[in-house]
């Protein structure tokens, strides 16, 4: 649902921007667009998908936010935007369709990013080492 929710977002405002070539130049309006999607993914990814508990927090928001901005930064604009340019000025791709082929190229990467190091839980010990504690501590109690 994000993931999808990127994509419109992504494609409507290239198009609106770009407007077929009688708008903004397509390098411009491309990264705009991209950096719009990053934004929405960022907010539902941390909402949906990994339910992050920023705990009222705005400093940890920001630093969730710049983390995810990193983490994306070569998967959303470099490969979704070197694709497109790949696309239309060396294949001459309708710059819709290379858009699309674009953000299919660096949505795993994009995830990827967020799974393992953005949104990733902190490390703890494993659950049977707490259950093993417990039962230290019950048995001291007894």
């Amino acid at each position: 649902m994000v993931g999808l929710s990127g994509v419109v977002v992504n494609q409507s405002l290239l198009v609106a921007l770009h407007r077929g070539g009688d708008g903004w130049p397509l390098l411009a309006a491309s990264p705009v667009a991209i950096e719009t999607a990053i934004i929405s993914n960022f907010v539902l990814s941390s909402i949906w998908i990994w339910r992050y508990d920023f705990g009222g927090s705005w400093r940890k928001i920001g630093q969730k936010f710049v983390q995810y901005q990193v983490a994306t930064l070569f998967s959303s604009l470099g490969v979704n935007a070197g694709v497109l340019a790949m696309l239309v000025y060396w294949f001459d791709v309708d710059y819709r369709l290379a858009n699309l082929g674009g953000i299919a190229a660096g949505m795993g990467l994009n995830f990827l990013a967020g799974e393992l190091w953005v949104f990733r839980a902190p490390a703890g010990p494993p659950a049977h080492a707490q259950d093993s504690q417990d039962d230290r501590d019950d048995a001291v109690q007894d």
